[in-house]
């Protein structure tokens, strides 16, 4: 029998796989550049519309990964794989990776509960999760703090929820309580006397409420 036979399905097989992964690889350039304009294009309407910046940035993230879950489907698609059948595979395996990282989905769940009760937001002096920092970013699953010594701290937004949060500058004024060690032979009648009125006298000092010594 001629060659050609046996040739001409592969060869019709070969082009159709070839011209079926040059449009995959085309669509993921062009929706990587449409994602990425799509998202900009989101954050400076959301600054436009003077959105704070955490519900920004997690508006962005989480378009991000909705976007991107959408293009991947899309590239499957060309493959013939149907969109009902991936959905429902999809759909299994969301339930097989909760079990297994219930631990990532539980941040989840907790940065989309700091998102709309906003303990805190971006640029805030805070204490969270153990971790004293201002605050950066409030992402998908975690939060980014820079500590006073200027190191970027990532932290589970599960553990950020979970703790006691502090917040430093929520407000304008804070109490600061100092202690003086006095020699034994002093009088510290007279010391507290004295200590009262200059405190009056240093600058910042509120008057309401008075300093106490």
């Amino acid at each position: 029998m001629d060659p050609v036979t046996y040739l001409e399905p592969l060869i019709n097989t070969g082009i159709d796989v070839g011209l079926r992964l040059l449009g995959a690889l085309l669509l993921w350039i062009v929706g990587r550049i449409a994602i990425r304009m799509l998202i900009a294009l989101l954050g400076r309407s959301l600054e436009r519309s003077k959105i704070d910046d955490t519900l920004t940035n997690y508006a962005k993230s989480a378009s991000g990964v909705l976007l991107n879950i959408v293009l991947v489907i899309a590239i499957l698609s060309l493959f013939g794989v149907e969109t009902t059948t991936f959905a429902g595979l999809l759909a299994a395996g969301g339930v097989a990776i909760g079990m297994a990282w219930s631990g990532l989905l539980s941040n989840f769940a907790a940065g989309a509960f700091m998102v709309v009760l906003r303990p805190f937001k971006v640029g805030d002096l805070v204490d969270a999760g153990g971790v004293v920092g201002v605050v950066r970013e409030i992402g998908l699953f975690a939060t980014a703090l820079d500590t006073p010594d200027n190191v970027r701290t990532i932290i589970g937004n599960n553990t950020v929820f979970s703790s006691t949060i502090r917040i430093f500058n929520a407000n304008e004024h804070r109490r600061v309580d100092l202690e003086a060690q006095l020699a034994h032979s002093v009088d510290h009648h007279q010391a507290i006397d004295l200590l009262q009125k200059r405190l009056g006298g240093i600058e910042n000092v509120l008057s309401t409420p008075a300093p106490t010594t």
